[in-house]
Order: C-alpha cells, then sequence, then structure tokens
C-alpha cells in the first residue's frame, strides 16, 4: 500500500470518528453549550474561551460566557463579557438587558436603571423589562415610580393578582392604607385558597388599627398553612399591638423555627422584640 493510500485511510478514519485537523470557533462554542445545559459552568467557560481565541469578535461565545459567569454570581466578569459585546454590537438589546441585571445584582443600580430606560426608549410597552425596573426601583425606594410601573405592566396583565398585590403593598409604602385595604380584602375575596394574599389582609387590617380583627384574619390564615413562617411574624407583629408580648414573643420564635429570616422583621419591631422577649 503506497503512502497516498495510507494517508487517505487515515484520514477517513479521523473524519469518521469526529475528529478533524483543524477545529474552529464554532465546534468550541457548541461544546461550551452543551457542558453549560449540563451545569458545568467552569468547563464550559474553558470551551467559550477557546472559541474566543480562535475569534475574539464571536459575538455568541462572548454572550454566552457573560452568562456563565452569572450562573458563578461572577457579575464583574459578565459584566466585561457584555461591555465587549457591546463594542462589537453596539446596538445589541440581549447585551444590554443581561448587562442591566448584573449592575442590579451589583447594587449599581443608576448603572442598572440607564441599561433598562435605554431599553425602554426603544420598546416602551416592553414587559420583561418594566418588570426589571420595578425591581431597581424598589430597592432604590422610589415608591411613586413603583407605582407607575406596576400599571404599565397591569394594563397588559390585568389577571396577574401577584402583582396587584404588590401594587397594593407599595401603596402601604406611601401611607395609602385605605386604597391598600380596599385592593388586598378584594383579593382575599376572590383567592380565599392564596395564604399569601390572606397575610397581606392580616395586615392591611394591622396597618388600619383594627387589631382584633387583623388577629383574627391571620389565625385563620395560619389554619390555611400551619407551617407559614410568615404568617407567624404578622402574628407577633399584632400580638405586639396588641400589648399580648408573651404570645408576641412565642409567635416571632416560631416564625424563625419555620426558617425566617430575622431581617424580614421590621427594625422597630425587631426592637420591641428584643425589649419583651427573654
Amino acid at each position: 500500500m503506497n503512502y497516498l493510500k495510507i494517508l487517505l485511510i487515515a484520514t477517513i478514519s479521523l473524519l469518521l470518528s469526529g475528529h478533524s485537523f483543524c477545529q474552529n470557533d464554532e465546534h468550541y462554542l457548541d461544546k461550551g453549550v452543551k457542558f453549560a445545559k449540563k451545569g458545568k459552568t467552569d468547563k464550559a467557560i474553558e470551551y467559550f474561551d477557546k472559541a474566543l481565541e480562535i475569534n475574539p469578535n464571536n459575538i455568541k461565545a462572548l454572550f454566552y460566557k457573560g452568562y456563565a459567569f452569572e450562573e458563578k454570581n461572577d457579575f464583574t466578569k459578565s459584566i466585561q463579557c457584555y461591555n465587549r459585546g457591546l463594542e462589537l454590537s453596539e446596538n445589541n438589546d440581549n447585551f444590554v438587558l443581561r448587562r442591566g441585571y448584573c449592575y442590579f445584582r451589583l447594587d449599581s443600580l443608576d448603572k442598572s436603571l440607564q441599561d433598562y430606560n435605554e431599553l425602554l426608549k426603544k420598546d416602551p410597552n416592553n414587559i420583561e423589562v418594566i418588570k426589571k425596573r420595578i425591581d431597581v426601583y424598589r430597592k432604590m425606594e422610589k415608591w411613586e415610580e413603583v407605582l407607575a410601573d406596576f400599571d404599565t405592566y397591569l394594563e397588559y396583565n390585568p389577571d396577574d393578582f401577584y402583582a396587584m398585590l404588590n401594587r397594593a403593598n407599595v401603596l402601604n409604602q406611601l401611607g395609602r392604607f385605605e386604597e391598600n385595604y380596599k385592593i388586598v380584602s378584594k383579593l382575599a375575596k376572590e383567592h380565599p385558597e392564596e395564604h399569601i394574599i390572606q397575610n397581606n389582609l392580616a395586615e392591611s387590617l394591622m396597618n388600619l388599627g383594627k387589631y382584633q380583627e387583623a388577629l383574627e384574619q391571620i389565625n385563620a390564615t395560619l389554619t390555611l398553612k400551619p407551617d407559614y413562617a410568615v404568617g407567624y411574624i404578622t402574628k407577633a407583629e399584632i400580638l405586639l399591638n396588641l400589648h399580648d408580648y408573651e404570645n408576641a414573643c412565642k409567635n416571632k420564635e416560631l416564625a424563625i423555627k419555620y426558617g425566617l429570616n430575622i431581617d424580614r422583621i421590621d427594625k422597630e419591631d425587631l426592637e420591641q422584640f428584643n425589649k419583651h422577649c427573654k
């Protein structure tokens, strides 16, 4: 067998076994995506890097690499990838959207807001971006802006009762307790099985100073879901207002037992618990 025949057979064998003499950037990109789907983030990043070594302008590799870093909660590196992507593709909304989220996670709220506003200039009715901007405004405690964005969102999703509930909670932040109660009481009648809504009704009654009604409401809620940590802290807060400190402390401990993070407790209420609970 001459040399050319041997070379031909070897080449065919390599091709049939899935190998090639030169792997391009798309090959490594595909490998990276497969590892990412399996949750093997570090391995995925390794292959995205290989793709970018061959082609530094591979937009998809930059995007997927940025997203992989998000999975690792390394938002600074994600932003670096997205910034590079925007240098290559200035009007790529996907990069702006992901970068806005990373800024949000890093508490760079002004930068996050800038990215979301840029997207909403192009598409004012982009509901997904509006939802993300709501999160930014809430963290900034810009309650009027949160309320306005909820109103826009609910124009397109009028049956989203959790959005209605969250909007009602914003009214609480603005001291508009009667408006909050009107919305929450209606939702509670429409969704008697939803323990979160029933808990919010108890909170609404408490904010109106109707402590006995609030206590009855939260007891009914805890019958509906006996292991509801938030329900127990609501009950504890109601009992504080009724000056029943012993039972308030017991319910606070139940809330913690069922998994409540102590950061969830209102600062003023926490001071009262520390004062009255041993």
